[in-house]
């Protein structure tokens, strides 16, 4: 099984450096839940690649074009 962390973890320190950039999915397409996402993104250390976006397929599918997720994976 692949390490995710490079180091062991000091509470103290800084954040432990990751071997590889980590995938989320989020659930909700709202604002907090787009706010989120981006949030993600910036910090440099995950990709969000899925999302449950709405219960209505072609609005789930116009907020995967917004936030750029891969057409095939939103629900």
């Amino acid at each position: 099984m692949e390490k995710i962390l490079s180091n062991s973890i000091d509470f103290e320190g800084p954040f432990p450096e990751q071997r590889r950039r980590l995938r989320l999915g989020v659930v909700g397409g709202g604002r907090i839940a787009q706010t989120q996402a981006m949030a993600a993104r910036m910090t440099g250390r995950w990709d969000v690649v899925a999302g449950a976006l709405s219960s209505v397929p072609m609005r789930s599918k116009e907020r995967a074009n917004l936030w750029h997720i891969d057409e095939a994976r939103p629900s």
